[in-house]
């Protein structure tokens, strides 16, 4: 008996390779996040919703996630964080006293692909996390409503998916916001509304 022959009592039968590539990359995909989970413990990030950001980031894009850990992962954790805020101060000493900024002007940066990469991970994990808790939700109480067993499943997915992302981007805003004095609860709220 194959493993695809196997399934198809409780599944839509799929081809043996598909199945066979399903299991190889989410058994990578766990091991990626199983080598974030250690490299963190031995260098936590500075934000501390990260150290769950990436982990969960690479049980669904597997070394990808990896490799976008290495390659940003270290230049957030709580020591580089530290030793980048003694060099811009530096810098900006420096700068102060080598040319006077008219008072008003701020120079703009605009966000490179890999901050943008980043900033995408977390709303990622808040809805992976939410649509897994629905799942197994559905599975576990055989809870239905809307019309059926997928209306149930989908609008669990949905409001989960929703609610986790709104956790995990207000985890990640919040820090921000409280050092500029303003409230991060309703801008979390506004910036991922759907409406």
């Amino acid at each position: 008996m194959t493993l695809a022959a196997s399934y198809t009592t409780s599944i839509t039968p799929y081809p043996e390779w598909l199945l066979v590539s399903a299991w190889v990359f989410l058994s990578l995909s766990f091991l990626c996040a199983v080598i974030i989970v250690v490299d963190e413990r031995r260098r936590p990030q500075n934000m501390t919703i990260m150290n769950f950001v990436w982990p969960i980031t690479a049980l669904y894009v597997g070394p990808a996630a990896l490799w976008g850990y290495f390659k940003s992962g270290p230049k957030m954790t709580r020591q580089h964080y530290e030793q980048m805020q003694r060099e811009v101060r530096e810098e900006l000493r420096v700068e102060s006293e080598s040319r006077p900024i008219a008072s008003g002007q701020v120079e703009q940066s605009r966000p490179t692909r890999e901050q943008v990469a980043v900033a995408d991970t977390h709303c990622g994990a808040g809805c992976t996390l939410g649509d897994v808790a629905a799942e197994w939700l559905v599975f576990v109480s055989t809870l239905t409503f809307a019309g059926g067993e997928l209306q149930t499943r989908l609008t669990l997915d949905f409001l989960l998916a929703w609610l986790f992302g709104i956790a995990f981007q207000y985890f990640t805003i919040a820090p921000m916001l409280v050092m500029a004095g303003r409230v991060a609860a309703g801008d979390t709220l506004l910036t991922l509304s759907p409406l």
